[in-house]
């Protein structure tokens, strides 16, 4: 809906290297698994301002996360496995920039923090001698460990530190209590060669509601906000920072019952009518400030040490040693060019990891080079031809290049391997219907019934379709992206 994408999380995102070291405090120590992508055990996976992070270390505190995924009953799909692994090695250089700020900034641990921390762990166990036994299975000392626990506790003081700098001030805690309620009427621009005709639509509606004519009615008839119209474009109360920016300060600049010339976002125009405002004044702000400061400093604390993470980050020298790793970082950094040239390093010493060949088709689709990714792609399905995106990414590509039995084909492959993926099935169903293949379009239909019925009777309770399950669509063929 128009509605969820446009409302932020007003939740910071800050970097998780607390967690990675606290999860790192007993990872299961080696038991003679070679190290991931086969480095020597002694070699560095990465070196961050000149200290190592070893391959046995990495490998151990992966397998770790990867025997906790199986203990609970969910294992870790092939298809996930790289980016696991980058997400791992991120945080595990993440925790070491910390630690090595919290070191330059001289932060210490007390005898009896360090102790207090001991002991918390300890007492999880019958007695000291059982977790002692326990550290040995893992191959750690008492010494070792209370090493680890020394690295956890500088880090979170270094990130408590920085976070308590930020300052919060009378304007911080009136914008956090301020709330606007109101209604739009949205004007999709589908692509850029709509948006005149669109804006002239927007500004002839404006011309009606000045001339007198209902908003709500309105809305019901011509806002392209499914998760709105139907309520008259209400979207009720929101505060700061939960709408995208263009919206927002349009909405709290207007005043009761006014309502906008056309507003420009991402989703097109929107013609906003505030009905209602939640000012920061009077004996109510006054006795919701105290819960006020805790969440502004709390939202501000994690803004100020993204601010100071990023600048640490920036200034930090950091060489990722394992190719497919530090290829995955170049791609999702938007360099192509070398995140391309990673990858093909990396396939010279796995020349048969059809994953490797996904990641360059993946990158040649972005470059928008059709025919070099569809000879990646034959290749990732013939190494993984367990992976039904890689048949699904085929079947596109064939389909382009009006090669339709290939294209049926790969699309059936991709079918037959994920019985139970709600939301392939969905999309072959539409691309069925898109080349006019009824018969294959109704097996996909059939498909989705299934899930649908199974996941309603495992839900004992619940009505309607699974959580996260869009409707079965009727005849009319929509498009989904591939994931």
């Amino acid at each position: 809906m128009v509605l969820t994408q446009m409302r932020k999380s007003v939740k910071v995102i800050v970097y998780v290297v607390v967690v990675a070291f606290a999860a790192s405090l007993l990872y299961v120590g080696y038991s003679g698994r070679l190290p991931v992508g086969g480095a020597a055990l002694g070699a560095p996976i990465a070196v961050v301002n000149g200290e190592k992070i070893s391959a046995q270390e990495f490998t151990e505190l992966y397998l770790q996360i990867v025997s906790l995924q199986e203990a609970s009953g969910r294992s870790v799909p092939e298809s996930q496995v790289e980016a696991l692994k980058a997400q791992l090695l991120n945080q595990m250089v993440n925790g070491k920039l910390v630690l090595q700020a919290a070191r330059q900034e001289k932060i210490k641990v007390t005898k009896d923090e360090l102790k207090k921390a001991y002991d918390e762990y300890a007492k999880q166990y019958p007695s000291e001698q059982a977790f002692r036994e326990a550290l040995k299975q893992r191959n750690l000392t008492v010494r070792e460990f209370r090493e680890r626990l020394r690295n956890q506790k500088l880090v979170e003081k270094m990130v408590e530190q920085v976070q308590e700098s930020a300052k919060i001030s009378e304007a911080d805690l009136a914008k956090a209590y301020e709330q606007v309620h109101a209604r739009h009427i949205l004007f999709r621009v589908e692509n850029p060669e709509e948006d005149a005709a669109v804006r002239a639509k927007a500004e002839e509606t404006v011309k009606k509601l000045r001339a007198g004519a209902d908003f709500a009615q309105l809305a019901k008839k011509l806002s392209d906000d499914p998760g709105s119209k139907d309520k008259g474009g209400d979207l009720g109360f929101f505060g700061h920072g939960q709408m995208v920016a263009e919206f927002e300060k349009v909405a709290f600049d207007l005043k009761v019952n006014e309502f906008s010339d056309p507003v420009k976002t991402a989703y097109g125009y929107h013609i906003i009518q505030v009905l209602d405002r939640k000012e920061a004044k009077g004996v109510e702000f006054e006795k919701a400030k105290e819960d006020l400061r805790k969440r502004v400093a709390e939202s501000e604390g994690q803004k100020a040490f993204n601010e100071w993470f990023t600048g640490l980050r920036k200034k930090a020298k950091i060489e990722i040693k394992d190719a497919q790793l530090a290829a995955y970082n170049a791609a999702a950094e938007g360099d192509l060019a070398k995140a391309k040239q990673l990858y093909q390093e990396a396939l010279k010493k796995q020349p048969q990891n059809g994953y490797l060949y996904g990641d360059l088709a993946r990158i040649a689709e972005q470059e928008k080079k059709p025919e070099e990714a569809l000879k990646y792609y034959e290749l990732a399905a013939k190494y993984a031809p367990g992976e039904a995106i890689f048949h699904f990414s085929l079947g596109e590509l064939y389909q382009q290049k009006n090669e339709l039995e290939k294209a049926v084909a790969a699309y059936q492959k991709a079918s037959d391997l994920e019985p139970k993926n709600f939301y392939l099935h969905y999309a072959l169903m539409s691309v069925f219907k898109e080349m006019k293949r009824t018969d294959l379009a109704k097996k996909e239909e059939e498909k989705l019934n299934a899930i649908v019925e199974a996941s309603q009777q495992s839900q004992q309770g619940q009505s309607g379709l699974p959580s996260g399950h869009p409707p079965v669509p009727g005849n009319e063929a929509q498009s989904q992206n591939k994931k």
